[in-house]
């Protein structure tokens, strides 16, 4: 059965081939466990949407009991789902898609979501605003405004 397979082809013309082809697929699979990242070939065109440059980008900062949550310091999934869902909920919000229930039911979730794995004071959150351009490559905040706030201890 082990003369079939394709390393072991190789380990017989090539020892160092063999060798090479190991040490690439060790590296491989430690460097997806450690960094927890997928393979690139899964997520190939996942970002490949030209970003053009803009005079102004919106972000949104949120503080749980008066602690920002500093996304970079999260792992890529949770950033991105925290991201992404925000945007779209606000999004939504404004254009009054979003009814108030399900608006509630979306602080509350991200909320949960955000505070979990913290030690906080108080039940409540505030999102800002940020209105945010580059200068020399750094992002510079313009206007900071507080959007929304959840107060989670009456529930």
């Amino acid at each position: 059965m082990w003369r079939k397979l394709y390393l072991y082809q190789v380990f017989i013309h090539s020892k160092f081939l063999f060798a090479v082809f190991l040490l690439a697929l060790v590296g491989t699979i430690i460097a997806a466990y450690r960094t927890q990242e997928q393979f690139p070939i899964l997520l190939y065109g996942m970002y490949s949407l030209k970003e053009y440059p803009q005079s102004s980008y919106t972000t949104y900062r949120i503080e749980i009991s008066g602690q920002p949550i500093v996304l970079s310091s999260l792992p890529d999934a949770q950033h991105e789902l925290i991201q992404t869902t925000l945007g779209h909920a606000i999004d939504l919000k404004k254009s009054n898609l979003i009814s108030e229930t399900e608006w509630k039911k979306f602080l509350k979730w991200l909320f949960t979501y955000s505070a979990d794995m913290r030690v906080i004071d108080e039940n409540v959150m505030t999102i800002y605003e940020l209105i945010c351009h580059y200068s020399n490559g750094k992002p510079v905040i313009d206007s900071e405004k507080q959007v929304y706030y959840y107060d989670g201890s009456g529930e």
